[in-house]
């Protein structure tokens, strides 16, 4: 058996973490410091990054919007290829019927030319 024959209690103050104070109160608080900590929402790994290079990525973004600003001041408007009004129409819309019907809808007021092109008078 053991040498205790249940006749002592056994002594088990040496496990009482109460026993020193100061330590036990620091140890709470140390262990609800770290279980607040635990629970913060942390960022993702592409937001931390970001985080990180939060000031080069601003430079850089900066530096990319004055140069296409600038580019767009000194060179102008960048122009595509003309393109005639009758070239950009698709069939249909040569037809007579469909380009009058379409100036009616937006109530729109053709010139004479435009008008006797359509209609076919100007030979």
């Amino acid at each position: 058996m053991s040498e205790n024959d249940g006749n002592e209690p056994l002594d088990l103050s040496a496990l009482d973490p109460a026993r020193d104070g100061g330590r036990w109160e620091r140890r709470i608080q140390e262990t609800v410091a770290r279980s607040v900590a635990a629970r913060q929402p942390r960022p993702g790994p592409l937001l931390a990054a970001l985080f990180a290079w939060r000031r080069p990525a601003l430079a850089l973004a900066a530096a990319g919007a004055l140069a296409v600003w600038g580019a767009a001041l000194l060179g102008g408007r960048s122009r595509g290829p003309a393109v005639t009004a009758t070239a950009a129409r698709p069939a249909a819309s040569r037809d007579a019927a469909y380009v009058l019907s379409r100036w009616a809808e937006s109530e729109e007021r053709p010139g004479t030319d435009e008008l006797l092109a359509i209609m076919g008078g100007s030979r």
